[in-house]
């Protein structure tokens, strides 16, 4: 097990998770409470043409009781629905799962050392390993593959029929991003570390001793482990092919400046293809689309790398605040972001920054193609606003960190680039962040900004529908939709799990639960599957078959719609 700080008892984490952030934030220099302007008219936006709100305020929590961890709880919601509830051991942040072939495989949770797979028909267990370090992120699944990252600190390829280790790489600390694959490569991003000559740090020498550093339960106690896992994995080193069931480190070629790194590696080998530097950690994931690379840096950054060569296409920065999703039209690919543009205005005589938000078009070159779209108000991005979120505030966020072995954001992770840009500055809120990212969907561009919806032609010369969701909350509430079977699915932070019919805006499906949703949800066969903020899987059945295309984050391998 290869990690390069200690992990610390952290008591009654679950119960902090849905506390209300009480501690206030101190302003920095400039700054005040946003002003509440109007949506504008400006950069050539079109008016939609039907706006539509809703709160699901008189829609009753169903409560999910406790229970065994490990073992499927079946319930059924008042509206006919029904599914099942099982709860991991160690009750953390849990991140979308990924479906395949009639199973769930999932991570145990920011601070976990588990990587589960499970029967998506009954959330029982078919496998369990125990990962090299801690902290799985997203899996994400090509064939009888997966692939995940572990925070700290290592890409981990298994083989999806038995959990068995193909092969791995310790990369650095943090790892806020997930991979991506496509065309039999995995992409994934690093921090290099800066002072390392453009090559990967060698692995802390030290014997370490994972069965001593494993993350709590909720009680405090150390969640006992599968006996047949192992307690340490061999380890070789260099670029090349990674001998089977062994993580590698260092040896890899850094092209380019940057505090991180967005690398190139075979799927089945583990060999290193190429690495270009990029200034930050990617927002959510790498996206592959057309042969072509694309990724947001939390710092704001858009870059673009040839798939094959690793060719740098286009780096610029553009204060991109989500991943992109790529339009191809007429063979030419191009990337759609939210975008952050602050402006300076005067408040009570002083001068303050407002942010806003919107949606832009971008070229090969990652240059921005006309104006931006959709402006409005974006006090979501405000880092006050993001630390007192009644939902999942600074109060939770820092006893996560600190669970890991993080007083504060260690300088490899440019938090405070990243705060600046989207206001949030912890690791697992960076983990967790996922944005304002648009989305096409049966040739129609939707986007999410903060807690608006709305729905338009991919040239954004025409708004369809727009919905906001609990227009009285300036917080992000949330998550980027799924798309599936002509619906957006979305899940919540305060419980809500809903869907609209993507044509018209209307809701077509609603329930609430009594847990906390930060991560998208997965949409396959009819059910909505759902990780919460206190470690437990979700599946519900909709009944509706039509709902089924979205197996992962970002709808597939190479999280854009496939």
């Amino acid at each position: 097990m290869f990690t390069t700080r200690k992990v610390l008892p952290t008591l009654a984490l679950g119960a902090m998770l849905m506390a209300a952030c009480t501690a206030s934030t101190p302003k920095k220099e400039g700054e005040v409470e946003n002003p509440k302007p109007e949506k504008t008219g400006e950069h050539n936006t079109p008016a939609p043409a039907k706006k539509l709100t809703l709160s699901l305020d008189d829609l009753k929590a169903y409560e999910i009781k406790d229970g065994d961890a490990g073992k499927p709880i079946e319930f059924k919601l008042e509206n006919g629905m029904t599914g099942w509830a099982v709860k991991m051991p160690q009750q953390l942040p849990m991140a979308t799962p990924a479906v395949s072939d009639g199973r769930l495989f999932v991570g145990g949770g920011f601070g976990s050392y588990d990587f589960y797979c499970i029967d998506a028909e009954t959330g029982k267990m078919i496998w369990q390993v125990r990962t090299t370090d801690d902290g799985p992120t997203g899996a994400v699944v090509s064939g009888d593959y997966v692939a995940y990252n572990t925070e700290s600190c290592t890409l981990e390829i298994r083989l999806c029929s038995n959990g068995e280790l193909v092969w791995g790489r310790w990369l650095g600390d943090p790892l806020m991003s997930q991979p991506a694959i496509a065309d039999g490569r995995v992409l994934m991003c690093w921090p290099t570390g800066g002072g390392f000559g453009n090559a990967t740090p060698a692995l802390p020498p030290e014997e370490q001793h994972p069965e001593d550093e494993i993350a709590p339960d909720k009680d405090g106690d150390p969640v006992p482990q599968t006996a047949d896992q192992p307690k340490a994995v061999e380890t070789s080193s260099g670029a090349g092919a990674v001998k089977r069931g062994t993580i590698a480190q260092g040896g890899i070629t850094v092209k380019g400046e940057g505090s991180h790194a967005i690398g190139c590696f075979d799927l089945k080998s583990g060999k290193v293809y190429w690495a270009q530097a990029v200034p930050g950690d990617c927002i959510s994931a790498p996206v592959v689309e057309g042969g072509i690379v694309f990724a947001s840096t939390l710092d704001g950054t858009l870059t673009q790398i040839d798939l094959k060569t690793g060719e740098l296409l286009g780096q610029k920065k553009q204060n991109a605040t989500s991943a992109p999703w790529v339009a191809v039209e007429d063979g030419k690919p191009e990337a759609i972001c939210a975008q952050r543009e602050t402006e300076t205005t005067v408040v009570d005589g002083k001068e303050v920054q407002v942010h806003y938000e919107g949606w832009r078009r971008f070229d090969r070159g990652s240059h921005a193609q006309g104006d931006i779209q959709q402006r409005q108000s974006a006090d979501y991005l405000d880092r006050r606003v993001v630390a007192e979120n009644a939902y999942y505030g600074s109060a939770s966020k820092s006893a996560q960190d600190s669970g890991v072995g993080f007083g504060s954001a260690p300088s490899t992770a440019k938090a405070g680039d990243a705060e600046q840009n989207v206001g949030e500055g912890s690791i697992v809120g960076l983990w967790a962040f996922q944005g304002s990212r648009p989305l096409v969907h049966k040739g129609k561009l939707y986007n999410c900004l903060g807690n608006t919806v709305s729905g338009g032609d991919t040239a954004g010369d025409k708004v369809e529908w727009e919905l906001t969701y609990r227009p009285d909350r300036k917080e992000r509430l949330l998550s980027p939709p799924a798309a599936a079977g002509g619906q957006l699915i979305f899940a919540g932070l305060d419980g809500a799990v809903f869907s609209v019919d993507s044509e018209s805006g209307e809701l077509t499906h609603a329930m609430k639960l009594n847990k906390s949703f930060v991560f998208q949800p997965a949409v396959m066969d009819g059910k909505i599957y759902l990780c919460t903020q206190d470690g437990w899987l979700i599946a519900i059945d909709t009944g509706d078959e039509a709902l089924s295309g979205w197996s992962m984050w970002g709808g597939g391998p190479a999280h854009n719609g496939k």
